[in-house]
């Protein structure tokens, strides 16, 4: 019987393998490989791996990146802080394109690792249905480049998301008028190297209030009021990233959490503050592999500044110490271990590249986010090194503050912002200690000269707490610290205790330096005018004979020490309405000043 010979070919790119219905002799098959369509080309899509985001804010700079991306073998890079919304901003463009454009293809490109590149534009050549797409042993990169070099194959964009590292991306897609890459990243140096032209890298700042404001609402439809809404952004930085981490916490908790309840915690403490900003909430429009929290995002550009500029990652360090406004050169300059003015300037510029730290109103003036300043000491107290960079600044403060006389003034309201911060900064080590109430006890000292008691009082407490710890109750340095504290409760009306801790400073003095002492003679003269200011004038006309008898033996009867307490008699006495005893010494006081 002869065989029953059946032939079987299947041919074009979706008619793979082998089909068969009913055969009862032998069966020829010829298999075909998928190999590119021949004169029918794939329909220009997107791979773009994120959502569009519903809740995206226009922002003006979306009209700057399509006129430059629209140029012939434009090359566009925006660059700013991790969580600053430059991702976002490249997303929808994307979308924009495809909107405006669908003959136009857009690729996008993760490029935070060599194997993520690889595979972004092994995605690429899947939906351009390049040959070997899916072969781990052809050059995928290669074949990619020559298929975007190739005009015929129309236009398109590639974004490249994340690209911190300039040496995984020597070539990104080789020179074709055709197409366009648009960069996120970091660092600005890397776009640089990049895009080649500083007038094609685009900065990304923190959205503006509005914009901000605007976010806010549309991502958490409550009836907050606006004050406490814009008073929760200005403590996130206007950061678009913290600003959906703080909505989308709100939203999952509610009605328990409100955007009262985030923002007083928020404020409570560091350590509610950095619960808050660890939250990591998943969120679709952003890399599955990135943390959506701000501290983590932004503890990257921290790992990587360490590891390829330890002495950058080192000034950062303290200057997360300073307020966040007008940090001079010359107290950072000297502190943190560079190598001269040369290595000063390789650092500042490596920060600024980071958008870390940016110039402020004078070129040898800086200024910093505080979000960033927050997350720096948070990634040293990680690393174990917080208390190192703690003294460091304690240090710096304590050389650079002066005592605050008339002369010293005008540099004590230059300092002040940056010296009081360090009542924030109480350090471990003893001996540190001591440096710390000294620094404090100066910034005291001037916020009271220029009125600021409620600020002055606080810290004037600390300072006296630490020397009491390390120097003991009786020691004279903790004695000054009682009489200023005195001093300070006394101008604001505090008259009890402030006369607890005059008669405490008083008795402490005597029993160490006697009571004839000129220091003791002083808290005599003190202690006396918080008891006028009582209305106890027999016990403070007592005090105040007292330090003008011991002036007088002391200084001499026209020193003008001598003569304020001359004075001060003569206001108790009047206030006995012992007239002719005031009138007398008010003349003695008028004719010896």
């Amino acid at each position: 019987m002869a065989d029953n010979i059946s032939s079987a070919a299947f041919a074009g790119d979706r008619n793979q393998g082998f089909q068969l219905a009913y055969n009862s002799g032998r069966v020829d098959v010829n298999y075909n490989i998928a190999q590119p369509a021949q004169g029918l080309r794939p329909r220009p899509c997107s791979t773009v791996p994120f959502w569009r985001d519903k809740d995206f804010i226009y922002r003006d700079m979306l009209v700057e990146i399509h006129v430059r991306c629209t140029q012939p073998a434009a090359r566009v890079a925006l660059v700013g802080l991790g969580g600053v919304g430059k991702s976002q901003l490249a997303v929808e463009y994307s979308y924009r394109v495809r909107d405006s454009s669908p003959e136009t293809w857009v690729f996008w490109v993760h490029a935070s690792s060599r194997a993520r590149i690889e595979d972004g534009y092994r995605r690429i050549a899947e939906a351009t249905r390049l040959s070997g797409w899916d072969d781990p042993k052809v050059n995928i990169l290669q074949v990619v480049r020559a298929w975007l070099c190739d005009e015929s194959n129309g236009r398109w964009v590639i974004i490249v998301d994340n690209a911190d590292d300039s040496n995984m991306l020597s070539d990104l897609s080789g020179e074709s008028s055709n197409g366009s890459v648009l960069i996120t990243s970091r660092s600005r140096e890397a776009a640089f190297k990049l895009v080649g032209e500083d007038e094609d890298i685009l900065k990304v700042e923190p959205m503006s209030e509005s914009n901000a404001l605007a976010l806010f609402r549309k991502k958490l439809k409550s009836k907050s009021h606006d004050d406490e809404v814009l008073e929760l952004l200005r403590n996130l930085d206007y950061m678009p990233l913290a600003i959906s981490q703080a909505t989308a916490y709100i939203q999952q908790r509610a009605p328990r959490v409100t955007v009262s309840k985030y923002l007083r915690d928020f404020q409570r403490s560091e350590k509610d503050r950095t619960n808050l900003l660890n939250i990591d909430v998943p969120d679709r429009r952003r890399d599955r592999r990135s943390s959506n929290a701000i501290l983590a995002t932004w503890r990257i550009s921290f790992e990587h500044i360490r590891t390829n500029q330890p002495s950058a990652a080192k000034l950062l360090s303290l200057m997360s110490f300073f307020d966040r406004q007008k940090i001079p050169e010359e107290l950072i300059t000297s502190r943190y271990g560079d190598d001269g003015t040369v290595g000063f300037e390789k650092d500042i510029e490596v920060l600024r590249n980071f958008s870390l730290v940016a110039i402020g109103i004078k070129s040898d003036i800086f200024e910093m986010h505080r979000l960033v300043q927050f997350a720096t000491r948070k990634w040293l107290e990680q690393r174990q090194e917080l208390e190192q960079w703690k003294e460091t600044y304690i240090a710096t403060m304590a050389d650079a503050f002066p005592p605050a006389t008339y002369e010293n003034w005008k540099r004590c309201q230059t300092l002040f912002p940056h010296a009081a911060l360090v009542l924030e900064y109480r350090p471990i080590d003893e001996n540190i200690l001591l440096q710390w109430t000294a620094v404090i006890s100066k910034v005291a000292w001037y916020a009271q000269e220029q009125g600021n008691y409620e600020e002055a009082e606080p810290m004037n407490r600390q300072a006296l707490d630490g020397r009491e710890k390390v120097l003991g109750k009786e020691h004279l340095s903790t004695l000054t610290g009682v009489g200023n504290l005195a001093s300070v409760l006394w101008y604001q009306g505090k008259h009890k205790e402030a006369e607890q801790m005059s008669r405490r400073a008083l008795d402490g003095r005597e029993k160490v330096l006697g009571k004839e002492h000129f220091s003791t003679l002083t808290s005599v003269g003190n202690l006396a005018l918080v008891l006028q200011d009582q209305g106890k004038y027999e016990e403070a006309e007592q005090m105040t004979r007292r330090a003008l008898d011991g002036r007088e033996t002391i200084l001499g009867k026209e020193h003008p020490d001598t003569l304020t307490s001359v004075y001060n008699l003569a206001y108790i006495l009047h206030q006995q309405q012992k007239y002719w005893m005031a009138k007398t010494l008010y003349e003695r006081a008028l004719v010896g000043f």
